[in-house]
């Protein structure tokens, strides 16, 4: 129901886009034309005490589209697509706030909430520095090169 439901609300909305793919307008209609002879006869299976039933509650019926959690399905922590250039800003925003004067050594900087969360926006390791963490900007501590 739900395939044949969007097929009828969303072919006209991407008709122009399904037209500019060779075959794509065909393709959708033929997908909508079998997806629908298929409900049709599938209904035909359901007891006619039931099918009163989705008759009379298909009215209130919507279909929905969620992002679960993970494609396992168990209840993991979730994620949440973010462009890149807002990601960065946010990060040189709390970098400046929190880490312009750190002046934890290597190991400490390692157990720093704001390093962990930062590092946990990427899928690659931070390259480590000497001495000191490699989000501080200005270590008092001395690393001669300064900055990043």
């Amino acid at each position: 129901m739900g395939i044949v439901s969007t097929f009828e609300t969303e072919l006209k909305v991407l008709e122009k886009r399904l037209k500019a793919i060779p075959y794509g307008w065909r393709d959708a209609k033929m997908i909508a034309a079998v997806a629908d002879t298929l409900l049709i006869r599938l209904l035909k299976t359901v007891p006619p005490n039931k099918l009163a039933q989705i008759q009379h509650e298909i009215s209130h019926t919507r279909v929905e589209i969620n992002v679960t959690r993970d494609y396992t399905g168990k209840a993991r922590e979730q994620f949440t697509y973010v462009p890149n250039g807002a990601l960065e800003w946010l990060e040189d925003k709390v970098i400046d706030m929190e880490c312009s004067m750190c002046d934890l050594d290597e190991k400490q900087a390692k157990k720093c909430p704001v390093r962990k969360n930062i590092e946990a926006l990427y899928m690659y390791d931070f390259p480590e520095r000497e001495s000191c963490c490699p989000l501080a900007q200005m270590h008092i501590g001395g690393d001669p090169r300064g900055g990043h």
